[in-house]
């Protein structure tokens, strides 16, 4: 009886630690609107979750959210601002927990506005 207790224990640790992170994922075009409250398991275990949001125009600001290894193998929990095509997009990474990339309102503000958003929802998370 001891080795079956000692065989399932073992095997729920082994699950423990090959989950992979788990994000939001989804988009939206309006600024006031969320991405959603849609998850997604992440395919590999060097994924994180992001969030990239983008000006448009005065009314409307496209986020869109999900899991990445590429966009953020160099920034690992932090925003960061790229241009792409033209466009300045502000991509905030995070490895930290389960749907640590928020499913936050989208707001207008700085770069450093987004980037204390995603840090209250990392604390928020780890609590």
């Amino acid at each position: 009886m001891r080795i079956l207790f000692n065989a399932v224990l073992i095997a729920f640790i082994v699950c423990l630690v090959d989950a992979n992170l788990k994000c939001y994922i989804g988009y939206s075009i309006m600024k006031g609107s969320t991405i959603g409250t849609e998850t997604k398991e992440c395919e590999k275990e060097t994924d994180f979750c992001y969030n990239g949001t983008v000006d448009v125009s005065s009314f409307s600001k496209l986020q869109k959210a999900g899991c990445n290894s590429m966009i953020c193998q160099f920034h690992a929990n932090k925003c960061f601002e790229q241009a792409v095509g033209g466009q300045m997009v502000t991509f905030c990474c995070c490895n930290t927990g389960d749907l640590c990339n928020g499913g936050a309102v989208t707001e207008s503000g700085s770069l450093m506005d987004r980037g204390l958003s995603v840090l209250k929802g990392l604390i928020s998370a780890g609590k």
